[in-house]
């Protein structure tokens, strides 16, 4: 029988309006939302339902600000997590990708919500406090074909694996722009993300300090639900500060981290990100005539809704 992974995705996967269908049409994904929020405003005296659903800002419009990017993301997949395990889809096995190592934390009592969310703050404020805005950019290639542009990758760090075609460099933003023109001319395909500090990389050295003193207030718990990281690509066994500083401060490899758990046996990946693109990432990952299923829930188009029901159907349950 396929195990159920369910998979939470990091920055650069938010936009403004994600799971708006859901906020404004199922009650209990808007209860767990509405709770997130009433965490955060007392957090930080500002709610980011209402920087996410304001109709001024599109969903073309870079929605970047860590402080409200953070909890957002943890609150959008924690509250899909909690309506899909309440219509009896319920993980065997959890996945996060950077960030997305908090939620997988938070759904497998590591750490509880309260704490979850305001770990994703305080990451927030001491990126804001300490650390240089920078950028971080996906790129579509090969490791191999970029050898041939090594002098030009020289000022940034590889810091995430995604599948034998896509990586993730961060740098500067001026050598993160002057390689996005360079990649231009030579054709190949690359984006900037919506993220304004080079995680994974060097560039946030100096945030050690102080998030390790954050992170060291949380009471951790041995996980309920076996999370694999996507940092060490193993099992999480006994979480701690400097676990969770190696999962912003180190690059992820989420193609090793698929590949070393399909040698375990078959899944059922659910990507509950907003954008889908872990779903993506494991498409491209799978072998071919593989018995393992990928499934993404909502994404940028709005039919979130479409998006439960479906899953729920494929899945046959009520």
């Amino acid at each position: 029988m396929k195990k159920t992974v369910f998979m939470f995705s990091g920055q650069g996967s938010q936009y403004f309006q994600m799971g708006r269908e859901l906020y404004h049409t199922h009650p209990r994904f808007k209860l767990w939302m509405d709770y997130c929020d009433e965490q955060v405003l007392a957090m930080t005296g500002s709610s980011f339902i209402e920087q996410l659903y304001d109709e001024e800002n599109l969903l073309s419009m870079p929605f970047e600000q860590i402080v409200h990017t953070n909890p957002a993301l943890i609150a959008i997949q924690f509250s899909l997590s909690k309506i899909l395990i309440e219509a009896g889809i319920k993980p065997d096995l959890l996945i996060g990708y950077s960030l997305g190592e908090i939620v997988s934390a938070i759904v497998s009592g590591v750490m509880s919500l309260e704490e979850g969310l305001k770990l994703s703050i305080d990451l927030a404020n001491v990126a804001d406090n300490n650390a240089e805005k920078a950028r971080m950019m996906a790129i579509i290639s090969t490791r191999e074909e970029l050898a041939a542009h090594h002098d030009k990758l020289g000022s940034v760090w590889v810091s995430g694996q995604n599948f034998a075609r896509s990586l993730v460099v961060s740098g500067t933003k001026e050598n993160i722009e002057s390689l996005q023109g360079y990649f231009g001319e030579h054709r190949i395909v690359c984006q900037i993300l919506a993220v304004q500090y080079g995680f994974h990389s060097p560039l946030i050295d100096n945030l050690e300090t102080p998030f390790k003193a954050a992170a060291s207030s949380i009471f951790y718990q041995k996980p309920n639900i076996p999370c694999v990281s996507s940092f060490t690509q193993s099992e999480l066994d006994t979480p701690c500060e400097a676990h969770y500083w190696g999962v912003i401060r180190e690059p992820v490899d989420f193609q090793q981290t698929i590949e070393q758990l399909l040698k375990r046996g078959t899944y059922t990946f659910i990507d509950l990100g907003p954008s889908g693109t872990l779903a993506t990432f494991v498409k491209y990952i799978l072998p071919q005539h593989s018995a393992s299923e990928v499934h993404a829930v909502i994404n940028q188009f709005g039919k979130d809704m479409q998006g439960v029901d479906t899953l729920k159907r494929q899945l046959q349950v009520a």
